[in-house]
């Protein structure tokens, strides 16, 4: 359509994904399909769909009031930087259970959500501190910043290509449903290369894009989906109770490889970079990393034209 990017796109599931329940995933799927939601905007004629999910940032000397924010892909709220011929959105919709509402992405002329510092990185985060008042009793969730896998920890458990995961994803055609109930894919880590990957929207520039290649059942509309460390146990066993405290997030989709069963992760280590830039507030310690709040960590993805 246009020659968008595939993950701009709202289209049906060639291959519908089985939903499961927590029992079987090495992740409290309870609180991860109430963390979900869905965004969107008008251009021209059609609706234009992506993902995320929120999170919640512990304030230092005040734990029982943590930031909130919305983690999604950076091309899906400013196509412009992704070098797409339709014009940023000034306002999004955001989807979460069965509520929704407006919220403008500019305010006197500048934009309200957050960017990674290199230009290279497809990470939007938006703050969403005091709107979730507005749906409290709606039975909603946030993945804490406790979450986030740590460089550390990607260099001892060596995760890389080969590396079980699953995504948390919500399907577009069942938008009109009552509640976007998401459903769980599973996969693998498949290019950590030292390059980076090329982006394209239609027929602009390519772009430059920091991101790992991960192999599984992904569709457009899936973009700012979280992704979690599947251990192995999970994946060649039978299923597990779910008895871990922690959902190690490895990152969030960025878009799927046309032709191929494939989709790019952007790590969540940068994700986690922009909170400590823009939240000084911030308690940043991790499960991985407990004495050192910041890290740097390197990544990359094979080149490929996105659709």
């Amino acid at each position: 359509m246009r020659g968008m990017l595939a993950i701009l796109l709202a289209v049906a599931l060639s291959t519908p994904a089985q939903q499961t329940t927590s029992p079987s995933l090495p992740v409290d799927a309870e609180v991860v399909k109430k963390s979900l939601v869905f965004l969107t905007y008008e251009h021209d004629d059609f609706e234009v769909v992506g993902t995320g999910f929120l999170i919640a940032i512990p304030v230092i000397g005040d734990p029982a009031h943590p930031h909130v924010a919305i983690v999604t892909s950076r091309h899906f709220i400013d196509p412009q930087w992704a070098g797409c011929s339709w014009p940023n959105p000034s306002a999004l919709t955001v989807r979460i259970g069965i509520w929704q509402d407006s919220f403008t992405l500019e305010w006197s002329g500048q934009r309200t959500w957050l960017a990674h510092t290199d230009d290279k990185v497809d990470v939007a985060i938006i703050p969403f501190d005091g709107r979730l008042g507005r749906i409290i009793n709606k039975d909603v969730k946030t993945l804490p910043l406790s979450d986030f896998s740590t460089t550390e920890e990607i260099e001892k458990f060596h995760l890389g290509i080969g590396t079980n995961i699953v995504s948390a994803i919500l399907v577009p055609d069942l938008f009109d449903m009552n509640r976007n109930y998401p459903a769980f894919v599973s996969g693998k880590v498949s290019n950590v290369s030292g390059e980076t990957g090329k982006l394209r929207c239609g027929t602009g520039p390519l772009k430059d894009r920091l991101s790992w290649i991960i192999a599984g059942k992904f569709v457009p509309g899936n973009s700012g989906s979280p992704v979690f460390l599947m251990p192995l146990e999970f994946a060649l066993g039978p299923a597990l109770p779910f008895n871990s405290r922690r959902n190690m997030i490895l990152g969030l989709v960025s878009g799927n490889v046309e032709g191929a069963d494939l989709a790019e992760m952007v790590p969540i280590e940068y994700v986690f970079q922009v909170i400590a830039k823009y939240y000084p507030d911030a308690n940043l310690r991790r499960e991985g990393n407990k004495d050192k709040p910041q890290s740097k960590g390197g990544v990359s993805a094979t080149e490929h034209k996105a659709h």
